[in-house]
């Protein structure tokens, strides 16, 4: 039931990508790799080399980023199996400037706040929350009217202080932790603090009583069961589930991605559980990326690729515990990786 992702078809660079990232050795007929396949893993190369250094190994290393991208794909919030606007961006950008540019934050706002408020992860601009990551497309604003409440500063219960929307009418005393709202919509609520979280399309919000007496609320993928042990994944066909949890009051979030519908297949149990190319495997996540002679190779979904540094704009290719390809003067030079 594996289907080429035909969406994902690139028109104009897919020749010349081929041969700028390639298997070390071609896939047997009938295993042939995803079309959108060489342009994912050139702009993973690309990430990873113009990451900062203190962001996630997801963002740092390709081999990872691609597992990510994969579940972004999969899982992506309109319901429909492609490629995110961000995604597409990141597959036409060349240089570390255009790649930072896809990154762009969705609230400007909120980023711009950000800023010039260094000193604290979450505070109060008005009357709307704003949380602060360690990028600026992390940055996110909550207008505290949309829960009928104010922003104020909360400590909770395990000695947690931080910025939220107190809606004394949504979260009264003793209110449950979490509870359904119509329209497949999570309302939390933690020391009178109040958040509403919208269901993806292909998810419900479920109700329920957890093993210790609370009752809480989570947004689950239809068809799929509760994930109870956070970290569990596992195959269901060519389905991966996916245990997300704990995330906020989302104890036992379960994401699910269709590996069939990427032209990939479900494979593995527990920890290697994930989506990996069709035929049989040549190498492990977990093999280190190195560089050669100005490529980069590195494992992607169990097809080993090289990548060549010339493919992302790049000058050479140098290593360290996460090799990256060093653009060139014309390009602009990546952020320090701290390695």
């Amino acid at each position: 039931m594996n289907r080429p992702l035909a969406s994902l078809a690139v028109v104009s660079s897919i020749v010349a990508l081929v041969v700028a990232c390639r298997p070390a050795s071609p896939p047997p007929a009938g295993d042939r790799d995803p079309s959108w396949f060489a342009e994912v893993t050139r702009a993973c190369a690309l990430q990873a080399s113009c990451a900062h250094g203190h962001q996630s190994n997801e963002k740092r290393d390709p081999g990872k980023c691609i597992t990510a991208w994969v579940a972004e794909m999969g899982t992506k919030s309109d319901g429909e199996g492609g490629p995110s606007a961000r995604q597409v961006c990141m597959m036409h950008a060349k240089t570390c400037e255009a790649a930072h540019a896809c990154e762009a934050p969705a609230d400007r706002a909120a980023a711009a706040f950000c800023a010039s408020h260094h000193e604290t992860a979450t505070s109060c601009d008005g009357n709307a929350r704003v949380e602060c990551g360690d990028d600026a497309d992390e940055a996110e604003r909550v207008d505290c009217a949309t829960v009928q409440g104010t922003c104020e500063l909360v400590k909770h219960s395990g000695g947690l202080t931080e910025s939220a929307c107190v809606s004394r009418a949504l979260c009264p005393a003793g209110a449950k932790e979490g509870r359904c709202e119509a329209g497949g919509t999570v309302l939390t609520c933690q020391d009178g603090a109040a958040e509403r979280i919208a269901c993806k399309r292909g998810q419900r919000c479920v109700a329920r009583k957890d093993d210790d007496g609370i009752e809480r609320a989570s947004c689950e993928a239809e068809g799929a069961p509760r994930c109870s042990a956070p970290g569990a994944r596992y195959c269901e066909g060519e389905r991966l589930v996916s245990c997300m949890g704990p995330r906020g009051n989302e104890k036992g979030a379960v994401e699910v991605t269709d590996c069939g519908a990427l032209g990939l297949r479900c494979e593995g149990q527990g920890k290697t559980a994930g989506c990996y190319v069709l035929g049989k495997p040549d190498c492990s996540i977990d093999d280190a990326p190195v560089c050669d002679a100005g490529v980069m190779a590195y494992c992607a979904l169990g097809r080993k690729v090289e990548v060549t540094c010339a493919a992302v704009g790049a000058a050479q290719c140098e290593g360290g515990s996460i090799p990256v390809c060093q653009p060139s003067a014309a390009t602009g030079a990546p952020p320090a990786h701290g390695h």
